[in-house]
């Protein structure tokens, strides 16, 4: 997915980005096995997506890893509360 496309899709979520964090992780050789016979019982899907060379989905650098995302809305309502309880006129470590 090309950077412009994850931004786009990134800015429709229905939570703030500051709420999200990225986990990337890199799996075992069992839990690769498992995403990888997961991802080939879409029968109709993925041929399609699996068009490359080197095999865009099977190839273990790329279903040997995943991103586990997170959504703590706290980070992002504490922003929020910063600013709302500001007095006017005075910046911040005053």
């Amino acid at each position: 997915m090309a950077l412009e496309e994850r931004r786009r899709f990134l800015h429709d979520l229905p939570c703030e980005r500051a709420a999200l964090a990225a986990e990337p992780r890199r799996l075992d050789p069992e839990q690769a096995a498992a995403k990888l016979a997961a991802m080939r019982s879409y029968g109709s899907q993925f041929p399609a997506l699996e068009l490359a060379p080197l095999g865009r989905l099977s190839h273990p650098y790329v279903h040997g890893h995943e991103v586990l995302w997170t959504v703590d809305p706290l980070p992002a309502a504490r922003a929020r509360a910063r600013s709302r309880f500001r007095l006017p006129g005075r910046r911040r470590g005053r």
